[in-house]
């Protein structure tokens, strides 16, 4: 009798209508209305709005920094059931990076990082890294609130109208939308911008041969795979995520000044094209988690390659290896013997499995060099392998 009775409990229990993860359960529509801009939904129905900081000019070594290669906030909603996870990196000023602390901190938004990513820009920027549980409208809210106490670019966003498909943001797919009105958001203590968005429905594809990456969220295709019969094998590639769109209105670049086939040629992996900057993701062989959550590559968990071109055949480059405490130091010989500068290592969570370690790094030399010692620095990386 008791046997019966508790297989029928168990019976009744699994029975039970139980949350499903989805994008619906999470209600872009209103994360987007609640934060002032909207995003795209990424493979995994992953939520991810570029925040890019057009607002600031900063320049390093004589470059001026373009936002998809340094300076690109950007927010993750990862839905779990009813609710979502959030992450982010804050692109922040060091008068910023306080009142912007504070407040999310009041608001119930963890941080869980803040640091340098560059060495001797002016004026320097601060990167925060920020985590999230709960209703995701709510979370939004919040981290507009904190965000509004800095002078990151927020407003009314609306439907690209153009013929063409609008910058992925990130390389993510084009169902994106532009900012209208002023590159800055109100001051603390101004009332907030309001926040009705509506987000893009073009159904066109981009043109052959078009820089635009896929819908399905993945890599486009280079002009040039790597060569056959390559002696080091292919990386697994994604699209780039590192990064956000350029400001609104501004157009694609039809080519940019940089030989990108000899990028995905030496990297083993394919890149894309957005805001003047040729992006290179590669996602590593490992799950990531932090804590029960799955940490995907469009939440931050992949290698991420920027090329900046600076003229007569030379890139700066800048990014972040993901590293477990074994490859930090190989890593760093690795990039060191080739004359790239490691300027930080960190972590940007605190409960990922497996324990992870994100080295940035700087350089403005020859294209070709430097993807070389990427290349070199790559190969003592467990990442995926195509």
């Amino acid at each position: 009798m008791r046997l019966r009775h508790l297989l029928a409990t168990t019976g009744l229990t699994m029975g039970l209508a139980l949350p499903t993860v989805s994008a619906s359960a999470a209600d872009w529509a209103k994360v987007a209305d609640a934060l002032g801009k909207s995003g795209t939904e990424m493979p995994g129905g992953i939520y991810r709005v570029g925040l890019p900081r057009t607002d600031l000019q900063v320049t390093l070594d004589g470059v001026q920094i373009k936002p998809t290669l340094a300076l690109g906030s950007w927010l993750a909603f990862q839905p779990m059931g009813n609710e979502a996870m959030v992450m982010g990196d804050l692109v922040l000023t060091e008068a910023e990076a306080n009142p912007v602390m504070q407040k999310l901190a009041e608001n119930g938004i963890e941080i869980t990082a803040l640091h340098n990513h560059l060495l001797r820009a002016q004026p320097s920027t601060l990167y925060m890294h920020v985590l999230g549980h709960g209703d995701p409208a709510k979370l939004a809210a919040a981290l507009h609130d904190g965000l509004a106490l800095s002078k990151t670019p927020l407003g009314i966003t609306t439907a690209s109208t153009s013929s063409q498909p609008p910058a992925a943001a990130g390389g993510q797919p084009d169902q994106t939308t532009t900012v209208s009105g002023s590159s800055q958001a109100p001051l603390a203590g101004s009332e907030q911008p309001a926040r009705t968005t509506t987000t893009s429905s073009s159904l066109q594809a981009p043109l052959a041969g078009s820089e635009q990456p896929a819908r399905n969220g993945t890599a486009t295709t280079s002009s040039q795979a790597p060569a056959a019969g390559s002696e080091r094998p292919a990386l697994a590639a994604t699209a780039s995520d590192n990064s956000q769109a350029p400001a609104a209105g501004s157009e694609q670049p039809a080519r940019l000044a940089i030989d990108t086939a000899m990028i995905d040629r030496v990297l083993g992996a394919k890149g894309n094209a957005v805001g003047g900057v040729y992006q290179v993701s590669v996602p590593r062989a490992e799950t990531i988690h932090d804590g029960s959550m799955e940490v995907p590559v469009a939440m931050g968990s992949g290698e991420a390659i920027n090329f900046q071109p600076t003229g007569n055949g030379k890139a700066a480059i800048t990014g972040d290896f993901v590293l477990t405490g074994q490859e930090v130091n190989p890593v760093l010989r690795a990039l060191r013997e080739h004359g790239i500068e490691v300027t930080a290592v960190h972590n940007h969570m605190l409960d990922d499995q497996p324990r992870l370690f994100f080295m940035h790094f700087w350089a403005n030399d020859d294209a070709q060099k430097l993807a070389t010692g990427l290349r070199a620095a790559l190969d003592k990386v467990n990442v995926a392998r195509s």
